[in-house]
């Protein structure tokens, strides 16, 4: 049996701890399975007896002072709800590899009788484990970290009423630490911890303050490795803000730790976290080096979970880019792998982003399909927030398809659970999505309601790229109803955020809508300026469907120019564009303003020939 706990042993941190693992264990508890818990680090040995006395209902508890406990653990089945812990002291580097051979070994053992191994590894301990446990380590089916960047653990969102109050019991023991003269040691995990709950709920700047605090503190204490967790976090944080640079000079600076201690794992995911803001930015060549760079360290250290990721993200790039063929590869490549290790929650992820890519290409059936396998999927693994996501996909798409009613139920249950699980980021967007379908509707006031609703969610969480989609969106609902000037206000305003945060698919899509409204006011060249100074961006970023829109809009202006031959040429380069892509709905549209083009110049024959192949296109 466990040890008695004397409460006075734990620090206010490690308190916190022996919660985090505690919920951890019940999390991941099935019937019948069975834990192998390792502590590797001398501090948590008090915490693994807490997380004993924590888990009531379990039956019989042993702690086995061997290195090599997984045979006798076997022989004593059947299997109940039993926790085994080992060992209770510090392990060294000798014990520790013992450990992980005998794990690797013994691994198909492991998944034959069901065994649910939860390894609680201090940074040192997590890093050997790919390389003594390679094919162990492919098992996995997550990784669960105490003190890492946001993006290791996406599990279900607790109730905003739980999370506050989970808040509020952190405060609470922060100020008991601070009372207590702890010093930075103690009280950087404190600060970490509220920096996550705050993120959780959508709080970006709470978060980022504590964050910041937890920083500070970890760097007084001279903790490297976790002050470049929370500097990964900072970074994170602003890139959700849409502060790119600071996002990335965050990142940076975690880069920089992790190469001077050696953590190749983490430099691969740095890397990949850079990526991501470089795409952002529209620079797509360092975006996909920076990718392409993390999967070859992931596929050098055996971390297929990591590769699988890396080419996710790179397919992600090329679906900016416009490389819809490539972009599934990535995807399709990435989806072999996920169902190899058995992950479901990428699994549903690499479907989802395929689904994505079927809508670019106009293939709405096949995107309506793959949309709900992975839907389904998170339905099953009971990640909410996966399945809202996934509704808000199948709502887009059955507005693609005509059906406003089935886009409306599937959009209001995002919104729901969104509401429930209190991620405020994701109820903007459903809201935004909604007022979509309003306006298609012709509810141009629930549209902008909605709109409205969604900007001040951004606005209150700091989300600024949100705020510069939803004034856009307010912009194009005000253009609807003939407000002109207010329409024109409103996407300037979000052009000016996405100029400030250096968000430059933003800025050519703002940018393109002032050059529409220009149009409508008649000012033709402030609106061929603005076209051609967007197409100059999307050239830039590599963005080929942008390309191509922005010729037609070209085209468009010329044409009212009286410049039939100047239009003419701008329509058959967004045709060339748009058949290479693969976009249908831009390859129609092209031809019919070809066909006017030759209607105008009163070549009759010549525009049929041009609008016929959109039968076959």
């Amino acid at each position: 049996m466990a040890a008695t706990l004397d409460p006075n042993r734990l620090t206010p941190s490690d308190r916190l701890l022996v919660r985090d693992l505690a919920q951890a264990i019940e999390v991941n508890a099935g019937r019948g399975a069975i834990f192998v818990l390792v502590a590797a680090a001398g501090k948590r040995n008090n915490c693994a007896h807490g997380v004993l006395e924590a888990l009531p209902g379990y039956g019989e508890r042993l702690i086995a002072p061997g290195v090599d406990v997984l045979p006798a653990v076997i022989q004593r089945g059947p299997f109940e709800r039993t926790l085994y812990s080992l060992p209770t002291y510090t392990l060294d580097a000798n014990a520790l590899t013992s450990l992980l051979w005998g794990l690797n070994y013994r691994r198909e053992l492991v998944a034959e009788h069901g065994i649910t191994v939860l390894l609680w590894l201090d940074e040192a301990g997590l890093s050997a484990v790919p390389r003594h446990a390679k094919d162990f380590w492919s098992f996995r089916t997550g990784t669960y970290r105490f003190d890492a960047p946001l993006t290791v653990s996406k599990g279900e969102m607790p109730a905003l009423e739980a999370k506050r109050a989970e808040i509020a019991d952190t405060e609470r023991l922060l100020r008991e630490a601070e009372r207590s003269g702890a010093g930075n040691a103690e009280l950087a995990p404190i600060y970490f911890r509220l920096g996550r709950l705050h993120y959780d709920i959508g709080e970006l700047d709470s978060a980022l303050g504590a964050f910041k605090r937890s920083e500070s503190a970890y760097e007084g204490a001279s903790d490297r490795r976790n002050r470049g967790a929370a500097l990964g976090n900072i970074g994170l944080i602003a890139r959700y803000k849409g502060d790119l640079e600071a996002g990335i000079q965050a990142l940076e600076q975690v880069l920089s730790i992790h190469l001077a201690v050696g953590d190749r794992q983490a430099v691969a995911s740095d890397l990949g976290n850079l990526g991501n803001i470089y795409r952002e930015k529209g620079d797509i060549k360092a975006a996909l080096n920076a990718h392409e760079e993390a999967g070859e360290i992931f596929r050098a250290l055996g971390d297929r979970l990591g590769v699988a990721n890396q080419l996710g993200s790179i397919g992600i790039v090329h679906q900016v880019t416009g490389d819809v063929e490539r972009a599934l590869k990535a995807h399709e490549e990435a989806l072999a792998i996920y169902r190899e290790i058995g992950y479901p929650q990428g699994v549903a992820n690499a479907l989802g982003n395929m689904g994505l890519i079927y809508r670019d290409k106009g293939d709405l059936d096949a995107a309506l399909r793959t949309h709900k396998v992975p839907l389904a999927d998170f339905r099953a693994i009971g990640d909410r927030q996966g399945v809202a996501n996934q509704l808000g996909n199948v709502g887009l798409i059955y507005r693609d398809k005509g059906d406003s009613d089935a886009a409306l139920k599937a959009l209001e249950e995002a919104l729901a659970i969104d509401r429930e699980i209190g991620y405020r980021q994701g109820l903007a967007g459903d809201l935004d999505s909604l007022g979509l379908i309003y306006k298609d509707k012709g509810d141009l006031g629930a549209a902008l309601k909605a709109h409205e609703e969604a900007l001040e969610i951004s606005g209150a969480i700091g989300y600024r790229q949100g705020v510069a989609s939803h004034l856009g969106n307010i912009g194009l609902i005000y253009r609807d109803l003939g407000d002109l000037e207010a329409a024109l206000k409103a996407h300037e305003e979000a052009l000016e955020i996405s100029r400030a945060i250096g968000y430059r698919q933003g800025v050519a899509s703002h940018l393109g809508n002032t050059g529409l409204i220009y149009r409508d006011l008649g000012d033709l060249e402030a609106s061929l300026k603005a076209h051609k100074a967007t197409l100059e961006i999307e050239r830039a970023i590599g963005h080929s469907n942008g390309v191509a829109n922005q010729l037609g809009n070209i085209g468009l202006v010329y044409r009212d120019k009286g410049d039939l031959g100047a239009a003419l040429k701008a329509f058959e380069q967004a045709l060339a564009i748009h058949r290479a892509i693969g976009h249908p709905q831009g390859i129609a549209n092209a031809l019919a303003n070809i066909d006017l083009i030759y209607r105008a110049l009163g070549d009759h024959e010549e525009g049929a020939g041009a609008i016929h192949p959109t039968s076959t296109a």
